[in-house]
């Protein structure tokens, strides 16, 4: 053979060596995009949990002061009621004892 159609078959062979290549490379970067699609599906999906961690945790603390409250509002309910029926009960003795003296 010459020199000419050695070269031309070096070539060639190189040619398909690259196309192999090529072919698998581009069969690599589909399985790491496949798999970067993955991770970032579960990192969205995590990412929506943590709000939801976050939402729960601002829930607590509005339950936790809303129950502060409802007890601040029970004292001062039990505080009125008390001093109602000690009021009533005054107005009561007062009426009792103008009948008897009257």
């Amino acid at each position: 053979m010459n020199n000419n159609t050695e070269k031309r078959i070096t070539a060639l062979e190189q040619g398909l060596k690259f196309d192999a290549t090529k072919l698998e490379v581009e069969r690599v970067q589909m399985e790491c995009l496949e798999q970067l699609r993955t991770i970032r599906k579960a990192l969205v999906e995590s990412s929506g949990a943590v709000a939801s961690s976050k939402e729960m945790e601002t829930l607590r603390e509005e339950n936790a002061m809303l129950k502060k409250q409802s007890l601040k509002k029970d004292y001062r309910i039990e505080h009125l009621v008390s001093s109602v029926e000690k009021l009533l009960g005054e107005r009561k003795e007062w009426r009792k004892n103008k009948n008897t003296s009257s």
